[in-house]
């Protein structure tokens, strides 16, 4: 008995230990991280297909460290902007002297976009001509915006890539004078708040605002909080069961603004710039694959879109000197989460599509979770009967295109709308196939196989 009672024990005691985590490697790697870079701690983070898979603070850090983010600033600016804009307020070709009266002639045809793309030729500021006023808690977004307007184009603008806080400091009072209201409010309202950011503010002191909120480059906050707008950005523009964004905006943001530009400063040589944050790979379409924004003490965070991977890493040192390591770590959780990415779609297609030039006719495509579409094709029959096509079952052959049966719907019913829909009525036959060819977010080409013709439409997603 007490040798059965011995081995019982043993083999509880072996039951409760942890089992090696997967994710001991990427553990491992941030720990040399702070003893190779004498840091105080880390915070890492990790997303997958919209949920939390891992978690950890290290060193003497806990899961609530908040830390400045400096440049990571600029994403969260760019989703405020991003809210206005889908909400009408503002358009992200919106010229300068639209909204703010008085500009230099030289400058009253930039647009939101080249302000938050660093490609507006206004000197940048981060790198190389700073303006005194960014760091100024004491003035105005007015004031600040007027100091910069006094600078000098560097070049034509559009033509140049030049990374900096100095424009999206003019483009914060361009977002107040639009709207009649301060940044600091917009920001709470419209994506602190959505979101459930209680640890992200413009200032160390969370309670007080400053009249001149540094817009990219001067926000506190933890990984928690940043790690909800990452999972709204998987989740293509969702919180909460919420829409917040466009999913066509998203696309649109992380798209390269700065291909064919000349770069006059860059600390990421070789990436790209979307709107308010960096394009670090593209695939061979050009479509980007990894955006982030790191800031100059460490803080990271990053998307891999085809892998559908989020990560947070909060740190607080020297960017300069922690780079390289946390590239590796990148590149290290990409490869525990790896995942056959030839199939996966570049973005989320969702939404309503036409040919303007057939407005009587349209699309309703649904994007699931697992990448698969389905959807339903309103037209006419050849001799003017209303048809209702739909689609379903099929399968991506590559990043761009989707292939499926088509059926038919025919009720043979009556008095549906009165009575409700006799869904023993309802018959569905197969008509043909449906393939969609995508060239950007926005644009593709329809081909529809019917049993006596096929046909090929270059459609476009209906704007909203």
């Amino acid at each position: 008995m007490r040798t059965l009672a011995l081995a019982f024990a043993l083999l509880v005691a072996l039951s409760t230990q942890a089992a090696p985590s997967r994710f001991a490697a990427i553990d491992a790697s941030v720990e040399a991280m702070l003893d190779t870079h004498d840091l105080p701690g880390a915070v890492l983070i990790l997303a997958q297909d919209g949920a939390i898979v891992h978690q950890r603070a290290y060193g003497s850090y806990t899961l609530d460290t908040r830390v400045p983010i400096a440049s990571a600033t600029k994403w969260m600016s760019a989703a405020l902007v991003a809210r206005l804009v889908d909400q009408g307020r503002l358009h992200w070709d919106d010229t300068l002297a639209t909204h703010v009266p008085g500009v230099p002639a030289d400058k009253a045809n930039l647009t939101l976009r080249q302000l938050f793309s660093m490609t507006s030729a206004i000197p940048g500021g981060d790198i190389r001509n700073p303006s005194p006023c960014l760091a100024d808690r004491g003035t105005t977004l007015a004031a600040c915006a007027a100091e910069i307007l006094r600078l000098p184009l560097t070049a034509t603008p559009g033509t140049v890539m030049d990374y900096g806080g100095n424009a999206m400091q003019v483009a914060g009072h361009m977002v107040e004078r639009a709207t009649g209201e301060t940044w600091s409010n917009l920001f709470r309202r419209e994506v602190a708040a959505p979101l459930g950011l209680g640890n992200t503010h413009y200032w160390y002191f969370a309670d007080i605002d400053t009249a001149n909120p540094r817009i990219a480059g001067g926000m506190y906050s933890t990984a928690g909080d940043y790690m909800k707008l990452l999972l709204m950005w998987q989740a293509h523009g969702k919180a909460a069961g919420r829409r917040l964004l466009n999913s066509a905006t998203l696309a649109e943001m992380d798209r390269d603004h700065t291909v064919g530009t000349r770069v006059l400063s860059s600390p990421l040589p070789g990436a790209g710039y979307g709107i308010g944050h960096w394009v670090e790979a593209k695939d061979a379409q050009g479509h980007s694959t990894l955006v982030s924004s790191p800031g100059a003490f460490g803080f990271t965070p990053w998307l891999d879109l085809r892998r559908d991977i989020a990560g947070v890493l909060l740190v607080y040192g020297d960017f300069s000197t922690t780079r390289a390591d946390t590239v590796r770590l990148m590149q290290q959780v990409s490869t525990l989460l790896d995942r056959d990415i030839a199939q996966v779609p570049f973005a989320d297609f969702g939404g309503i599509w036409w040919r303007p030039a057939e407005s009587g006719s349209g699309f309703t495509l649904v994007q699931r979770a697992d990448h698969q579409l389905t959807g339903a094709f309103y037209t006419f029959d050849d001799d003017g009967t209303p048809l209702w096509l739909t689609f379903a079952g099929g399968a991506w052959s590559s990043s761009t295109r989707w292939r499926g049966p088509l059926y038919r719907t025919r009720y043979g019913g009556s008095g549906a709308l009165s009575n409700g829909v006799d869904p023993t009525a309802v018959t569905t036959t197969p008509f043909g196939e449906v393939q969609f060819d995508f060239a950007d977010a926005t644009h593709a080409t329809l081909e529809l196989a019917f049993p006596a013709v096929t046909r090929r439409i270059a459609i476009e997603r209906f704007p909203f």
